[in-house]
């Protein structure tokens, strides 16, 4: 099977999930895990900052100039 992929705001998301919850269960269970599962997995990803932005954040640490 051939797959596709779809761009939507988690709201779009979600009116998409609230419609197929009122499909039979049985014809629509597996599809709606699977949006689920990709979502949360997105989200995950939206939420780490990524390796540029958290070098920015770190500061540099400070030289005690070494022993005396």
């Amino acid at each position: 099977m051939t797959d596709i992929r779809l761009n939507l705001t988690l709201e779009e998301t979600n009116i998409v999930l609230e419609a197929l919850g009122q499909m039979p269960y049985a014809r629509v269970y597996l599809l709606i895990a699977k949006v689920q599962q990709q979502a949360t997995v997105h989200l995950h990803e939206q939420q780490q900052p990524s390796p540029e932005k958290q070098n920015q954040n770190e500061k540099p640490a400070e030289s005690t100039g070494g022993p005396r």
